[in-house]
């Protein structure tokens, strides 16, 4: 998660690309790592930080993303055993070989987004080798099925087709190939998926995704994240906590309260705290004595 920063006095800052300007920016570079559930609000683990090159330290370490997300994986499932991981659920740039190659030996499925220029082999129907097959960029299968003959999922509002493939240095796996309607066009793009079950298992997964761009959102947008102007990267870490602690504290309110707006949760929040803070002489005021007619009181 990219958290642009102004003011080149800020330590760690580096070139970050950021979604939102389209461009790269000075900034911070954060692993946002989030539980989601389809019935319940997502659960933010950590915002951990991510240097990027010329800014790494022997206690924050230079890492690929498949590293970051690799470590934070086998991380969750040491210190918390209980949870039941149904899988592993992220953007493109953690779609790598090493991470399916890792994630597969481990046992824990995976769905990602893929990068169309990666190339594939086309498994032909009934294919039993691994070489029988034709190789093409991922981003070519998308022109090869295109809404028609890839079949509409009206649950999502999408158009998906499953082909199976083998990635080299991987293995076999499964390749949906995803288009939405965006005004006259279309928007498209490939997940890669070691999920079992159907297409609607794939698409529900990745779907679950959008809770964690809800988390960044708020992050920025409502709790302060990026909005430090400390100047020590330490400090900065520091508020990204608080910041994951904030979030889970307006979430508390609305387990309580189910179906309260996340800006209602967050000012009632807020309130709590306001109150927990007041101390000394408005917490401990004596109560006013009223004055009686004839002068007492």
């Amino acid at each position: 998660m990219p958290t642009p920063h102004t003011g080149p006095a800020i330590q760690g800052l580096g070139q970050v690309y950021s979604p939102a300007a389209k461009a790269t920016r000075l900034g911070h570079l954060f692993l946002s790592s989030v539980l989601v559930f389809p019935e319940k609000d997502p659960y933010p683990l950590a915002l951990k930080p991510h240097p990027v090159p010329g800014m790494e330290t022997p206690a924050y370490p230079l890492k690929t993303p498949s590293e970051a997300l690799l470590d934070e994986v086998f991380d969750l499932l040491a210190v918390h055993p209980q949870v039941d991981l149904k899988g592993v659920v992220a953007d493109a740039q953690f779609s790598s070989g090493l991470t399916l190659r890792s994630l597969l030996r481990a046992g824990i499925p995976f769905v990602g987004r893929m990068r169309s220029r990666v190339k594939v082999v086309l498994l032909e129907e009934g294919a039993e080798g691994e070489e029988e097959g034709e190789v093409v960029p991922v981003g070519e299968l998308l022109q090869r099925y295109p809404p028609g003959r890839a079949r509409y999922y009206r649950r999502f509002g999408l158009y998906a087709k499953r082909v199976r493939v083998v990635w080299p240095g991987v293995g076999r796996v499964d390749m949906v190939l995803v288009h939405k309607a965006q005004g006259v066009g279309w928007r498209r793009w490939v997940l890669v998926s070691t999920l079992g079950g159907g297409v609607q298992e794939v698409l529900e997964a990745w779907t679950l995704r959008w809770k964690v761009e809800v988390v960044h959102r708020l992050f920025k947008g409502n709790l302060g994240q990026g909005r430090s102007q400390a100047r020590g990267y330490a400090v900065q870490l520091v508020h990204s906590e608080l910041v994951v602690q904030a979030f889970h504290e307006v979430r508390r309110v609305r387990e309580e309260r189910p179906g309260l707006m996340w800006r209602h949760a967050q000012r009632e929040a807020g309130r709590r705290f306001r109150e927990a803070l007041l101390t000394g002489p408005q917490a401990t005021s004596p109560p006013r004595r009223l004055a009686r007619k004839g002068g007492g009181t």
